[in-house]
């Protein structure tokens, strides 16, 4: 699962880091927080956006 919303992410320019990279488990994610509150915000908000379109596909 995570894998898919990392394509979707990165047709958008998001980078999330699939949670296969770090555990065995394919159903997580990893995001950075280290960055300006700008971009945080639009972070957020193109999450959501990916929320949004995948609970309206499935």
């Amino acid at each position: 699962m995570s894998e898919l919303l990392v394509d979707l992410a990165i047709k958008i320019n998001m980078l999330i880091i699939p949670g296969s990279v770090f555990s065995e488990r394919a159903s997580h994610f990893r995001i950075c927080y280290t960055v300006k509150d700008e971009i945080l915000k639009k972070g957020a908000e193109l999450l959501c956006k990916l929320a949004d379109s995948k609970a309206a596909k499935g």
